[in-house]
């Protein structure tokens, strides 16, 4: 898109040496050599950094940068200073794995990691307790902004006006780790909530407009633009939530609404079909008869016997 392709490379090593670097960008000048020789067009090459499975639109972020502020043909983030740098020492897999199960909602490995990174810090920075709380702080404002970012969250300036003193009043490591917890947990489950709070009142608009619409000629496609998402998106929900699929969904409330009108008595079978939603008659004998085992007009007798 927008004359650029982007390839991602799996890794199975977290780092890459100055010598396998230097190796990667000459690699990548002799393609862009050979696809001008061949195309007569010259390419410009951006890489970016090794990040986990979870982050990898920073990878691509960081080659797009290179890209655009890189020198020549080809250039690695890492050259222009622009890469994450982290001490030896640091967790960064633990980091990065935490914020992956916040965004995507699952509490119990959000808590477990965040569980395992509280430790980290306990063991080697115990004794650097305002810098534990930092970190608290950081990661915590961290992932509340993700999950804002995601639609899970309503900001408000004043959101955080405890949090400061809140950490600062734990007077154990026991105390901040049960609020560090509480925080991450909250973030990370609001991301579900919000998801499938939208899902319901997705699920409940369409089938308020199914229901005062199912008389007329309706199909997916109307209802997933009147709810606005994707007709796609919006068949796979809907199965979930309903067990069943659109169509079938469409003709129980078509059928049900032909069962009243024929226990009524005063109406002819064609004026049935018409309200139902059916503008052919036999065809509308044979969805009847699919589903509730005989023909409109069978029923009908069966009812004033």
């Amino acid at each position: 898109m927008a004359n650029k392709l982007a390839f991602f490379l799996s890794r199975e090593e977290k780092t890459m040496e100055y010598e396998e670097r230097t190796k990667m960008v000459d690699r990548a000048r002799n393609m862009v050599y050979k696809l001008n020789k061949k195309l007569g067009v010259f390419f410009h090459v951006g890489i970016g950094d090794i990040w986990g499975f979870g982050q990898l639109h920073k990878s691509y972020e960081e080659s797009r940068k290179a890209l655009e502020l890189g020198r020549g043909s080809v250039a690695h983030v890492k050259d222009l200073g622009l890469g994450r740098e982290y001490a030896s020492d640091y967790p960064s897999d633990t980091e990065d794995k935490l914020f992956y199960y916040v965004k995507n909602g699952n509490v119990p490995k959000t808590k477990d990691v965040a569980n395992q990174f509280f430790d980290w810090m306990v063991e080697n920075y115990g004794d650097h307790e305002k810098d534990i709380q930092t970190k608290v702080l950081e990661f915590v404002m961290t992932a509340e902004k993700e999950v804002f970012l995601q639609g899970g969250m309503e900001y408000s300036f004043l959101f955080r006006q405890n949090y400061l003193n809140e950490v600062l009043g734990c007077q154990t490591y026991g105390e901040l780790r049960r609020w560090f917890l509480e925080k991450m947990s909250k973030a990370c489950s609001d991301v579900t909530t919000k998801k499938q709070a939208k899902e319901i009142s997705v699920i409940g608009k369409a089938k308020e407009y199914i229901k005062q619409k199912f008389s007329k000629d309706i199909s997916l496609e109307e209802v997933a633009k009147y709810v606005d998402i994707s007709s796609y998106y919006f068949s796979k929900l809907f199965k979930e939530e309903e067990g069943m699929n659109f169509i079938d969904y469409l003709t129980t409330l078509r059928i049900e609404k032909a069962k009243q009108m024929l226990k009524e008595g005063n109406v002819s079978i064609k004026e049935v079909c018409i309200e139902s939603g059916y503008t052919d008659p036999n065809y509308f004998s044979r969805i009847f008869k699919k589903v509730v085992g005989c023909t409109p007009t069978e029923y009908k007798e069966g009812i004033e016997e």
